[in-house]
């Protein structure tokens, strides 16, 4: 079974709370929230790459 890796974008948060201050009030609601971060960014990369087509089999 293959190992998870559970760091990324919705750590960041946690690891660097001060990173979203500079951001405007709805930038900071939207990255200040580790689940929403997460969140906003499992869901364009699951339509990237479950949407997709797949390329053709090979020709016979």
């Amino acid at each position: 079974m293959a190992t998870v890796d559970f760091g990324g974008i919705g750590m960041l948060p946690a690891a660097a709370p001060t990173i979203y201050h500079a951001f405007p009030a709805w930038g900071q609601v939207t990255g200040g929230s580790a689940i929403t971060s997460a969140t906003l960014a499992a869901f364009p990369l699951n339509l990237f790459f479950n949407d997709t087509p797949s390329l053709p089999g090979p020709v016979r």
